[in-house]
């Protein structure tokens, strides 16, 4: 039997009168796939919350279950069955523990009683949860950078890198954003235009040039100050 069919079986055992919510079929998250994960990157803080809902959990830190919709998830849970012979299973809270990004929660240990808690609606008590803060200043910078009209194309280690459509790239170190903000709203955009020019035309027309930021040291260089001439000139941000 398939994931599906064996899950609503699973939860016909369970909840047999059971109502079907589209929930069923919204798909486990990884964590990167948390609303704003990679905000989160402030300080954390671990302790036993009282109670969580279990509606709130969203995503697993299981590779298992990546992909696979919480009915599945349901359907793949491999002790199911022994599991719920062992009397006061789901109170158990050995192995257990939950992180929690703003309002949605992942799934760090015990996946069979997290799970069957969110199909029963039954509240997590006692439960070891690690929260993590927003870092505000870190998703003010990101917003800063779409608004200029670089998007995040991939991130490496510790560094995103951005691309627009007029083949203006940066890459840059997470830790610098605001580095770069501060250079670019000190620049003057009628500065040295003469060197962009030289750099920049080709036959009297004007051409823009990929332009790359690849070590941190480059946001004093020359390399930065081009690239917010071409990025001010080309949107007038």
């Amino acid at each position: 039997m398939d994931a599906l069919n064996l899950g609503f079986e699973r939860l016909k055992k369970i909840d047999p009168n059971f109502t079907y919510k589209s929930w069923f079929f919204e798909t486990v998250k990884a964590p990167s796939q948390i609303s704003k994960r990679q905000f989160f990157t402030g300080h954390e803080s671990t302790k036993v919350v009282e109670s969580v809902d279990a509606s709130k959990i969203v995503a697993t830190y299981n590779q298992r279950y990546y992909g696979k919709t919480w009915i599945e998830m349901l359907g793949s849970l491999r002790s199911f069955e022994r599991c719920l012979e062992i009397e006061g299973y789901l109170d158990r809270r050995d192995n257990m523990s939950l992180s929690k990004y703003g309002e949605e929660y992942q799934i760090c240990l015990g996946s069979h009683r997290s799970c069957i808690s969110k199909f029963l609606d039954r509240p997590i008590k006692n439960i070891e949860v690690t929260e993590y803060q927003l870092d505000s200043r870190y998703q003010s910078d990101w917003d800063w950078f779409e608004g200029a009209h670089l998007r995040p194309i991939e991130e490496r280690d510790e560094y995103w890198r951005f691309e627009s459509n007029s083949k203006i790239s940066v890459v840059i170190k997470k830790t610098m954003f605001q580095a770069f903000k501060s250079c670019f709203d000190d620049f003057d955009l009628f500065e040295e235009e003469s060197v962009l020019k030289r750099m920049f035309q080709r036959e009297n027309e004007p051409q823009l040039e990929r332009v790359e930021i690849l070590r941190p040291r480059d946001l004093k260089g020359r390399h930065v100050r081009e690239l917010l001439k071409i990025i001010k000139n080309k949107y007038r941000f």
